[in-house]
């Protein structure tokens, strides 16, 4: 009669989880949907951005890790994803489903690459395109500083006409 009733408190943990865990995506969406390209203002969409905490940690991160560290991460997380995907679904063909290890990794991955981080993880991935996607949405070529408000990282850190570099190591003051 109590095989339905909770006795170690797993579901109150795994609600809490899970909370937590919409609360991540929807600070991820809210930045995302409230970016300046598409109207919103750059204040409005400046004070949005810090209620995303995977925003908010990877900004703290990047300015002691080396971008190229992120860049790897995610590279590793998305082979790792799709090379665990293939090895269970050979496991389903020959139908050899006794070590259930590789399917609980395949959804510890997909679960965090596609909901909780996917903006974070794609933007990571995007890094070596940095300084194109940066002058393709400020509306002008990298040697033009006709607006002054969309430089790129590199001009940022380094000064005008500095040679866009996006995995340059942050620099300590």
């Amino acid at each position: 009669m109590t095989e339905g009733l909770d006795h170690d408190g797993s579901a109150q943990k795994i609600t809490r989880v899970s909370i937590f865990l919409v609360l991540i995506d929807m600070g991820q969406v809210l930045r995302t949907i409230t970016n300046a390209q598409y109207g919103w203002s750059p204040d409005s969409s400046d004070a949005m951005a810090w209620v995303d905490i995977v925003f908010v940690i990877t900004e703290l991160l990047e300015k002691v890790i080396p971008r190229i560290v992120f860049f790897l991460v995610a590279v590793v997380l998305i082979i790792g994803a799709l090379a665990d995907t293939f090895y269970v679904a050979r496991i389903f063909k020959h139908g050899n489903v006794r070590n259930m290890l590789p399917v609980k990794i395949l959804r510890l991955l997909v679960g965090a690459i596609v909901t909780t981080l996917f903006t974070t993880v794609l933007e990571w991935v995007l890094y070596p395109m940095e300084c194109l996607l940066e002058n393709e949405f400020a509306g002008h070529t990298h040697t033009d500083h006709s607006n002054p408000g969309h430089k790129s990282l590199s001009e940022l850190l380094h000064g005008e006409m500095a040679p866009c570099q996006p995995f340059a190591t942050p620099e300590i003051a």
